[in-house]
């Protein structure tokens, strides 16, 4: 058999109880909501899960992109500097393409009118 508690744990155990009893009405409708809010979350896992890793994307594409502008400002070129330096290639090569290039017009059966003159070499070309 148990013996009777002691004069001083009588009102430690009412004590005990009555927080007990606080903490149960207190956490009770947090305790109701948190089963139907689990699968709400996981609902909600795969579009977080696609934000994250667009987010991650962006945010490498912008570092690329702020490296690449650091390195063009310790260099001191600019893009203006650098499409001067490629136009000498770009002058080039567009000088090596055949002069009579033209494209396929979409129109329905129609053949594209050919002007006489529209050679970028400047001398008029056969009609």
């Amino acid at each position: 058999m148990q013996e009777p508690p002691g004069r001083g744990e009588w009102p430690l155990r009412t004590t005990l109880h009555e927080g007990v009893a606080r903490g149960i009405t207190h956490h009770r409708p947090e305790l109701k909501t948190q089963p139907t809010e689990v699968p709400e979350t996981q609902k909600q896992m795969p579009r977080l899960e696609k934000s994250l890793r667009l987010s991650t994307q962006k945010c490498d594409m912008f570092s690329g992109e702020i490296n690449r502008l650091k390195g063009q400002i310790e260099r001191r070129i600019t893009p203006q500097i650098e499409g001067r330096l490629e136009e000498a290639t770009l002058l080039d090569t567009s000088r090596e393409l055949p002069p009579a290039d033209r494209f396929e017009c979409p129109r329905k059966g129609a053949t594209p009118p050919v002007r006489a003159g529209s050679g970028h070499d400047g001398r008029d070309q056969p009609a």
